[in-house]
């Protein structure tokens, strides 16, 4: 088309009619090749971000830039977009921001982090023991405070158990270690206050809906259960969170044997 208003333009117009038609084509296909990017980038984040939770990080960090996260240029900052809107139905039904891009935003710093301290725990090629870089444990632990401190406050990350999980896995290294010998708080009695905070959530979700369904808690159940499990004679304030934890997990074991396999390894250590 454009080939033939030239020709026409070319020999009977002055070509303003060809070009704009030109311009028109040019600014159609440059938010075509935009749109494809945003496409590409959000899928590849999400292959990286999903993978994540299902296994060790194999799949590495994208070299694609977030462009979705783009507020000037991204879908999901439209309001003509679908994807901008949320109707919390049957609460409301008066629409709502989504907050989509920064949910999926924070969920890939996450998973960057997360990505972090598994290289750190289980180091692939021989280097520094992790218990004896205390330095990148809290360098660490200091990012995923930064990020629960810089995610959206409607997204409420103060109840969510994966960072408090990841934490617990990470500060497990440093049993034994003191205040002193560790730097600015004590291991221990932190990763107590951890656990005791991620059993919370865990519990209120029980009082209002049921666990037997949700399997993403038995691994947070698991890790808090078995981060108290020895502190409970020494310290019996760690028995509220121990009994809850094995209380999620019984629960839990209705619909999902795994849990009943953690539970049968919570009685062994308990008997020795």
């Amino acid at each position: 088309g454009l080939a033939l208003i030239n020709t026409y333009e070319a020999a009977l117009g002055n070509g303003e009619t060809a070009l704009s038609y030109y311009s028109r084509m040019q600014a159609r296909y440059l938010a075509l090749q935009l749109e494809d990017a945003h496409a590409l980038t959000w899928i590849s984040w999400g292959f990286y971000l999903i993978h994540g939770l299902c296994r060790r990080l194999v799949i590495k960090k994208p070299n694609r830039s977030k462009t979705w996260h783009d507020e000037a240029t991204s879908p999901l900052c439209k309001k003509d977009s679908p994807d901008y809107w949320w109707f919390p139905y049957p609460v409301s039904v008066v629409p709502q921001k989504s907050l989509k891009r920064e949910i999926f935003a924070a969920e890939c710093n996450l998973a960057e982090i997360t990505e972090q301290v598994l290289e750190f725990l289980i180091p692939l090629e021989d280097g520094v023991a992790p218990r004896r870089n205390i330095e990148r444990a809290l360098e660490l632990y200091i990012k995923i405070v930064k990020w629960k401190f810089s995610v959206p406050e409607r997204l409420k990350v103060e109840n969510a158990v994966l960072p408090a999980g990841v934490v617990l896995h990470m500060l497990r290294l440093f049993e034994g270690l003191s205040k002193e010998d560790f730097g600015p708080f004590g291991p221990v009695i932190t990763s107590y206050a951890y656990a005791s905070n991620a059993i919370s959530p865990i519990w209120h979700f029980r009082a209002l809906y049921t666990l037997r369904n949700e399997h993403w808690m038995i691994q947070a159940s698991s890790v808090c259960a078995f981060r108290v499990l020895l502190a409970t004679e020494s310290s019996p304030i760690q028995l509220e969170p121990f009994v809850k934890a094995c209380q999620a997990l019984a629960e839990l074991g209705e619909s999902f044997p795994v849990a009943k396999d953690v539970i049968l390894s919570i009685e062994s250590v308990v008997k020795k």
